[in-house]
């Protein structure tokens, strides 16, 4: 029984990583699709609101134009609108999807506090967001926000009875039809203070074939003429429009990752107080509180980023208020993070700058108050991040521990069972790998979480591509082995699973990676969109890997012994004498 002990190690290993592989990919997406954001169960504190500079604010927002389709496409009414107001580059961080993005416009907070799903779910599927909004701010205020756009808002938003949300019932061209007449209608009826203007169509083109097609550019110029409809209505010395997108997508239809024709999106804004001119570019998470600025509401208590204050006209005292205002709201919001996050609490010397600047205020030192309550805000934020990035050290390293050890591990099995084949096992290991990254590169795929817009096919492609690297690294080390005088069927066997093993390991690598990086699961942070593509790249790489190795060295096995027995005989064959003496009758 001792001389199967190798080969049954062999199989019980790779059957141990394929089970192990699977029930890590099953427990990791659910836990990302079941994230929920680290304020959803908590209620931050309501700051004072800045000075407003309008009474009205149309947002009009779009799925599906990125930068550089904007700049590629001329539209003759935005082109007047952004002439004629303010332009600015919008950065989304990653995951740059539709419900993660659109929580983000009306939260001010990125992916990880927004509470939106990071990827998207079906519109049954998705639950209200639980942190602050800009909805919530314009109804405690007293005002009356108007939503009109796709059904799904019904669901993110929270049900309350101060919103108002008018649903588009199709989809398509018809539905961003239906959304503009709804949105005039409200608009000549009685101009809300608030009112989001939603418009699907380019997304959904653009999720089909790309932003670069036909049908993609006519829908941008409808859309166009729809804006042009309602910047008419609206009465731009007493009201402000925004135009913005959710994101972009890639040429081939892709979006997710940090790419720039996806996290990069335009935003123009024309109407009172706006400060025409092209502006750096700034996060997403700086819309929110510039619409809270505008309307002079409270800032959403989770936002992240800051009001565009460079493009709105601003007394020096208005803007030293909306600094002041902006760090209570940080330092609160941190403050809360830290403690749910188990960190150290913030230093006492953070909330006495904020006082200071609040006294530097009261005695009209209004320059020295902006500068130190915008000094405070960043400490604040400086302090979240260090937070954050020390309990995510803490974590790594007992995993960097466990790392180590299965790699040192493997290796070392790897390095007890070297023999005279293990050049062909390197050499065909490596077929393995430039097989599969030659088709994938060929099949157009990017190594980007917007690579495509169908992860599931992505997901075959990538197991079809690794499917064929085995193949092709099996028969290397066949056609080697074809020249070796190996007759023991469990030595030949075994070069077959010194193989598989090689070629799991090299495969798992980003995996060990992922792990160190990112855990068994999602916890009380988003992963990084690089580190979790590798991850998921490398899970549907082994899986197929591991199967093909558990069944490949048979047939290896079976044809190279075929091959050596077929030699012998030809080789008996020939040695055999003939009979040189003719037979005489």
């Amino acid at each position: 029984m001792r001389k199967y002990g190798d080969t049954l190690l062999n199989i019980i290993i790779l059957s141990v990583v394929l089970v192990g592989t699977a029930m890590w990919l099953r427990v990791f997406y659910a836990s990302l699709l079941a994230y929920r954001s680290p304020l959803h169960a908590v209620q931050l504190p309501v700051q004072p609101e800045p000075p407003g500079q309008t009474r009205s604010v149309v947002i009009v927002l779009v799925d599906g134009l990125g930068e550089e389709t904007f700049e590629g496409i001329e539209f003759p009414v935005l082109d007047r609108l952004r002439e004629t107001g303010a332009r600015f580059i919008l950065t989304s961080p990653p995951p740059t999807y539709d419900q993660t993005t659109w929580a983000t416009l009306i939260t001010g907070a990125g992916p990880e506090l927004n509470d939106a799903p990071p990827v998207d779910l079906p519109t049954g599927a998705v639950r209200p967001l639980a942190v602050d909004t800009l909805f919530h701010r314009a109804a405690d205020f007293g005002l009356t926000p108007v939503l009109v756009g796709p059904p799904v808002w019904q669901t993110l938003l929270p049900a309350d009875p101060r919103f108002r949300v008018y649903p588009a019932r199709q989809s398509g061209p018809t539905g961003d039809r239906e959304t503009l007449e709804t949105a005039l209608a409200l608009l000549e009826e009685d101009p809300p203070a608030l009112m989001v203007v939603h418009f699907t169509r380019l997304g959904q083109l653009a999720a089909g074939s790309g932003p670069n097609s036909d049908s993609y550019r006519q829908a941008a110029l409808t859309l166009d003429s729809y804006i042009g409809r309602l910047a008419a209505s609206l009465d731009l010395s007493r009201s402000v429009l925004l135009f913005t997108s959710s994101h972009g997508y890639t040429p081939e239809g892709g979006t997710g990752g940090a790419d720039p024709a996806v996290s990069r999106t335009p935003l123009v804004a024309v109407g009172q107080g706006i400060i025409p001119g092209e502006y750096s570019p700034a996060p997403q998470t700086d819309l929110a509180p510039t619409v809270s600025l505008l309307l002079g509401i409270p800032f959403p208590t989770a936002t992240q980023g800051r009001p565009l204050t460079e493009m709105i006209r601003l007394s020096e005292r208005d803007r030293a208020v909306t600094q002041i205002n902006l760090a209570r709201q940080r330092v609160a919001l941190v403050q809360e993070y830290l403690r749910l996050i188990e960190a150290s609490p913030m230093p006492e010397q953070v909330v006495q700058d904020l006082e200071q600047a609040h006294q530097a205020f009261r005695a009209r030192n209004i320059s020295g108050a902006m500068e130190l309550a915008r000094l405070t805000r960043q400490e604040a934020d400086n302090l979240f991040a260090a937070a954050r990035h020390q309990r995510l050290e803490a974590e790594r390293r007992p995993r960097l521990v466990l790392v180590i050890l299965l790699v040192t591990a493997w290796l070392a099995l790897m390095w007890r069972r070297r023999n005279a084949f293990s050049g062909l096992v390197v050499i065909a290991a490596a077929g393995v790998i430039v097989v599969f990254h030659s088709l994938y590169q060929l099949q157009g795929y990017e190594y980007t979480l917007s690579t495509t817009a169908n992860h599931t096919a992505w997901a075959i492609d990538v197991a079809r591509f690794t499917a064929a690297g085995m193949l092709a690294g099996g028969g290397i080390l066949l056609f080697f082995l074809l020249f070796t005088e190996e007759e023991n069927w469990l030595v030949l066997l075994n070069a077959g699973y010194s193989f598989a093993l090689l070629t799991v390991f090299a495969l798992a690598v980003p995996l060990a990676w992922a792990f160190w990086q990112n855990g068994w699961a999602v916890h009380w942070s988003l992963p990084d969109a690089g580190t979790t593509f590798w991850q998921f790249l490398a899970v549907f790489q082994t899986l197929t890997a591991v199967m093909f190795g558990l069944l490949l060295p048979w047939p290896v096995m079976a044809l190279s012994r075929l091959a050596g027995f077929i030699r012998r005989l030809t080789g008996r064959n020939r040695t055999e004498p003939e009979d040189v003496l003719p037979l005489e009758l």
